[in-house]
């Protein structure tokens, strides 16, 4: 069973001064602005200051799922050549088996 608190009870949250919430830490934007003397990227259009790794990480990722995406659609794209020259063939027997067919009448 839980135990009821009492109401004088205080809740107390412990939060790291240095953490950021996650929305603080990268924004969607593609235009930076690096700055060279204060080695910081910054968001041209929103303005917010962005820690390097994690923006590199995040470009990093992207990329990453951009290759395996192209890399997907190419699968794809031969598997569906291969089927269209499937279809191709059978419709020519088709039209083979019915000529021959017509012949014969």
């Amino acid at each position: 069973m839980r135990e009821k608190k009492p109401d004088n009870a205080i809740n107390l949250q412990i939060v790291n001064k240095y953490e950021r919430p996650e929305e603080q830490f990268f924004c969607h934007h593609q235009r930076i602005i690096l700055d060279e003397e204060s080695r910081l990227i910054k968001c041209n259009q929103c303005g917010l200051v962005m820690d390097g790794f994690t923006w590199i990480l995040s470009r990093a990722q992207e990329q990453r799922a951009t290759e395996f995406e192209v890399e997907w659609l190419t699968k794809d794209r031969n598997r569906l050549r291969t089927e269209i020259e499937d279809l191709k063939r059978q419709k020519n027997n088709l039209k083979g088996q019915i000529k021959r067919m017509t012949n014969k009448l």
